[in-house]
């Protein structure tokens, strides 16, 4: 089975790359795009796969504002996003949380057979036939904007 995960550490060098410098270029890799757009004082990352946004960082200014993550519009039987998916999405939560945009330790995991997106007891119920979920810039706590 050939692996993503070099395809990951794209995405996650593209996130440092934009929150660490000046210098960003939009970049497209295998099925794993990221894209920047501006809209009215935001500049919205896009993480992307198969051309569908995973994941929007808004950011101020520079700042950082919230992360809006998607499941992808790809799921296993149960509803759950896929491994490709998930993979991509943990990746960018734990460089998130080491770039202290958003509290370490968040993650796409199951319980009990069911997705969610958190951590510990801060969790969101994530995957086929639930909203995305906005995760604040609040390092301290998970907290959920939607």
């Amino acid at each position: 089975m050939r692996s993503n995960r070099p395809l990951t550490a794209f995405a996650v060098w593209k996130l440092e790359q934009f929150v660490q410098s000046e210098f960003f270029r939009p970049g497209h890799r295998g099925n794993t795009s990221v894209n920047v757009i501006t809209e009215d004082n935001l500049q919205i990352l896009r993480f992307s796969l198969h051309g569908t946004p995973i994941a929007e960082l808004a950011f101020e200014k520079g700042n950082f504002v919230e992360a809006d993550i998607f499941d992808g519009g790809f799921y296993d039987k149960a509803g759950r996003p896929s491994r490709t998916t998930r993979e991509r999405l943990n990746g960018l939560l734990d460089a998130m949380g080491g770039l202290n945009l958003i509290p370490e330790g968040v993650r796409v995991f199951f319980d009990d057979e069911k997705c969610f997106i958190g951590r510990e007891s801060a969790r969101q119920p994530f995957g086929e036939g639930f909203p995305p979920v906005a995760i604040s810039n609040n390092v301290n706590q998970v907290e959920f904007l939607k």
